[in-house]
C-alpha cells in the first residue's frame, strides 16, 4: 500500500498500486482526490484505498495492543531484527478523526519502527497546524476559498481547472 500526502498537505491518501508503475499510481491518487472534493466527503476508507482530510483529524497517537504488528510485518516482508521495534507500542500509528464531536473513527497504520516514527511526528504537525489554521476566522474563510478552488479543479479535466478568477466569481 502507498501513502501520499497531497500537495495542499492536508489530505492524506493512500492506495494498494504496483510500485513499478509510477504512473498507475498517479492515475489512482488523482482518483482519490477527484472523489475527496466532487463528493465533498472528509475521508473514505474501503480498506485498499482511502483518504482522510487532516482538517477533521483530532488526535495522531503511537501504540494499539489490538494489533499483531509481527504478523502484519511478517506477511508484507518487513521483518526487523529487534522483536522490541515490531511491538505496537512501536509500530502503529493511530489517527483519531471524525466531523462531529461525536463522529470518532480510527484508523491504524502499521509500518516499520523507523518509518512510523517519521510519519508520526510528520502527522502530528500537520494535524495540529490544520486544527490552529480553523481557529482563526480569517483562515476559514481562505481555506474554504482555497476548498472551493479545488473542487472545481477536480470537478473539470484533469490540470485544466478554472482559472483563480471564476473561482472567486
Amino acid at each position: 500500500i502507498c501513502v501520499r500526502l497531497a500537495p495542499t498537505n492536508s489530505l492524506l491518501m493512500w492506495t494498494r498500486v504496483c510500485a513499478a508503475n509510477r504512473a498507475e499510481e498517479d492515475a489512482a491518487f488523482r482518483q482519490l482526490m477527484q472523489a475527496r472534493y466532487s463528493q465533498q466527503a472528509m475521508y473514505m476508507d474501503s480498506g485498499d484505498e482511502g483518504f482522510v482530510d487532516l482538517f477533521c483529524v483530532k488526535a495522531v497517537t503511537y501504540g494499539d495492543t489490538s494489533v499483531n504488528c509481527a504478523a502484519i510485518l511478517r506477511r508484507y516482508s518487513s521483518l526487523q531484527e529487534d522483536e522490541e521495534a515490531m511491538s505496537p507500542d512501536h509500530c502503529c500509528i493511530n489517527l483519531l478523526f471524525g466531523i462531529a464531536f461525536t463522529d470518532n473513527r480510527t484508523l491504524k497504520l502499521v509500518l516499520p519502527y523507523h518509518s512510523a516514527r517519521l510519519l508520526l511526528i510528520g502527522l502530528h504537525k500537520l494535524a495540529r497546524a490544520a486544527n490552529q489554521l480553523l481557529g482563526a476566522s480569517l483562515d476559514r474563510r481562505a481555506h474554504w476559498l482555497k476548498h472551493e478552488y479545488l473542487r472545481m479543479y477536480c470537478s473539470n479535466e484533469p490540470h485544466k481547472g478554472p482559472g483563480l478568477g471564476e473561482c472567486i466569481r
